[in-house]
């Protein structure tokens, strides 16, 4: 049984927690915080980062300065819409945004989050590793796997899920360190 497939889907779960992750606000300025967040551009939703240049001056400051000008109240109106408490600020030329400190009680709030992410993650890890014992399972009730063949391929599951989980760890770990550094 080749599990090419099912570990290449093991890998997009941890890698799709990596991209979430990479979303979460550290009280540290980075193009990542906006760089995905959909600007109307001529009735089309565009990602910031292609319409724009991300610059980060200082620490707690993220400059964005669009190719188009026409573009600067759509960004700023993009960017107060997204749900993540940015206050741009518009001078006719770019737009600045102005990082705050987060508080304690903030940064405990996103520990909490990405642990969340990190236990749905895992949950995604576990059914995938069920569906592919389930299909172990089915070959080998038709015929198509013998028990040695059988019990490998949920070795193998098993080994690969502890894997992904550790990398999940490693990702959770950096994470809320990135969070709780003041």
């Amino acid at each position: 049984m080749n599990h090419q497939p099912t570990k290449v889907e093991f890998q997009a779960l941890v890698d799709e927690l990596g991209e979430r992750l990479k979303t979460i606000q550290t009280g540290r300025a980075t193009a990542m915080l906006v760089e995905d967040i959909q600007v109307m551009q001529y009735g089309q939703p565009m990602s910031l980062k292609s319409v724009a240049t991300l610059s980060v001056p200082e620490a707690n400051q993220l400059v964005i300065t669009p190719w188009d000008r026409g573009l600067l109240g759509a960004i700023e109106a993009a960017l107060r819409d997204s749900g993540r408490n940015f206050n741009p600020i518009n001078d006719g030329q770019l737009i600045r945004l102005i990082i705050p400190a987060m508080t304690q009680e903030r940064r405990d709030e996103l520990v909490k989050l990405v642990g969340k992410m990190a236990e749905e993650t895992r949950i995604a890890l576990r059914n995938l590793r069920k569906e592919g014992r389930e299909a172990a399972q089915a070959q080998a009730k038709r015929g198509e796997l013998n028990e040695d063949l059988l019990a490998s391929a949920e070795k193998e599951l098993d080994r690969l899920t502890e894997q992904m989980n550790q990398a999940v760890e490693t990702l959770v770990a950096r994470k809320t360190e990135e969070v709780r550094t003041i």
